[in-house]
């Protein structure tokens, strides 16, 4: 599957549905009404970062103003962890643009510098700073993820903001550095629609790397172009 949104709607058929004198509700057509119901849109995220088919409920726990659903106490340590470093990468990140500095690790994920696109990126890093330093349990990490899914980082639903669904290699990621939790953590936040709506146009630094040369228009919008420019591995000004 690839990545992008889904549009999901349920239509279901009125059979048994009645007006007020009793008679049958039926369409024009002479058919049972139908009910269709508003259209629901999901962001799933395809290869490096994975798609859970099944929603799972469990435990929640609020830590530090952090939600944690379906965590055990080690997972709920090491998403913790994980959380505060992606704060201090959000900041620093936040910290730059408001600097206005345009140095490598401006040009390097977003490219040649133009106030139209550098304006973006700046906004887009104030929606995630501020997302990830909720501390009200608005923002939620849930733990559970299919078994099957051994390949796959993390996902959301880009219009359910703030929960962000990990899965199994994000528990073999460092917490900090490329590809890092705290990585990950960024680049989900990023897909939500009321944070900067971003998408997967590329993975890996190399691909992000050639999307800043190739089309900086799209770099800004690419959320592993986030990832990287917050990680900052190796360090560049």
């Amino acid at each position: 599957m690839t990545s992008g949104n889904y549009t999901i709607q349920v239509r279901s058929s009125l059979q048994y549905a009645s007006l007020s004198d009793g008679s049958l509700m039926k369409a024009a057509n002479g058919q049972p009404t139908v009910a269709t119901s508003t259209p629901l849109t999901v962001w799933l995220d395809g290869a490096r970062r994975g798609v859970q088919r099944q929603l799972a409920i469990g435990p929640t726990a609020v830590v530090n103003g952090i939600n944690y659903l379906n965590c055990s106490t080690t997972r709920t340590n090491q998403a913790a962890s994980a959380v505060t470093a992606a704060r201090t990468y959000s900041q620093n990140a936040r910290n730059y643009l408001n600097a206005g500095s345009t140095g490598a690790r401006y040009t390097t994920w977003f490219g040649a510098y133009n106030a139209s696109r550098y304006s973006r990126v700046s906004s887009n890093f104030v929606n995630i700073d501020n997302a990830l330093d909720q501390n009200n349990g608005q923002l939620t990490i849930n733990c559970s993820c299919e078994a099957d899914l051994a390949d796959a980082f993390a996902y959301v639903y880009p219009n359910q903001p703030y929960e962000i669904h990990v899965c199994n290699a994000f528990w073999s990621a460092s917490t900090t550095g490329t590809d890092s939790k705290a990585g990950t953590l960024v680049h989900e936040t990023s897909h939500f629609t009321v944070v900067a709506g971003t998408q997967d146009r590329v993975y890996g630094q190399s691909g992000a790397r050639s999307l800043a040369i190739s089309n900086p228009a799209q770099a800004i919008t690419n959320a592993d172009s986030h990832e990287y420019f917050a990680e900052n591995t190796p360090a560049q000004n």
